[in-house]
C-alpha cells in the first residue's frame, strides 16, 4: 500500500490548547479550577458560576470539556446536560466532568445516563482531577481524529 493510502492519526500530546468551560456556582471552586488548569498548561479555559451563562457560552463557542458542579441554582448540572442533549443533538459520550459532592448512587445513575465521560468527588485531589481532565481531552482529540480520518477514507473510496 503507497503512503499516499494511509491514514495517520496524530499520536495525542498536546491538548492544552482546548476550550475548558468550568461551570461552578461557587466563585472559589471556579478561581481554583482554572488555576490548577492554568498551572498544568491549560491555556483556554473560560470559568463561569452562572449555568445559564455557561450554557450560552457553549453554544457560542467551540467547547472541548466542560467541568460541571451539580447542585446549582435555576439550573442544576442535569439540566445542563439535558439542555446540551436537546438544543445541540449531542450523542453519548458528553464532553462533560462531574464535580460534586453528590455522590449517591442516583446522581451517578442520572449523570451517567445522560452520558458523562466520568465524575470526580468534592473536595477533590488536583493530581486526580488534573489526569481526569487530560484523559478526557485526549479521548476526545482521538474520537475527532478518528472521524476526521474515516471521513477522508469514505472521500477516497467515493473517488475510486
Amino acid at each position: 500500500m503507497s503512503s499516499e493510502h494511509i491514514i495517520e492519526l496524530s499520536h495525542v500530546t498536546d491538548v492544552h490548547g482546548l476550550h475548558i468551560l468550568v461551570v461552578d456556582d461557587e466563585p472559589n471552586n471556579v478561581v481554583l479550577l482554572e488555576r490548577l488548569l492554568a498551572r498544568e498548561g491549560y491555556t483556554n479555559v473560560t470559568g463561569v458560576t452562572d449555568p445559564v451563562k455557561g450554557f450560552d457560552i457553549f453554544s457560542t463557542m467551540k467547547v472541548d470539556l466542560v467541568l460541571l458542579d451539580l447542585m446549582m441554582p435555576e439550573l442544576d448540572g442535569f439540566g445542563f446536560m439535558e439542555k446540551l442533549v436537546e438544543v445541540h443533538g449531542l450523542t453519548f459520550p458528553l464532553p462533560v466532568l462531574v464535580l460534586t459532592a453528590d455522590m449517591t448512587a442516583e446522581s451517578m445513575r442520572k449523570s451517567m445516563n445522560l452520558g458523562v465521560y466520568d465524575f470526580v468527588t468534592k473536595p477533590f485531589d488536583p493530581v486526580e482531577i488534573m489526569l481526569r481532565v487530560r484523559n478526557v481531552l485526549e479521548r476526545t482529540k482521538l474520537k475527532w481524529e478518528l472521524e476526521s480520518a474515516l471521513i477522508q477514507l469514505g472521500q477516497r473510496s467515493a473517488k475510486q
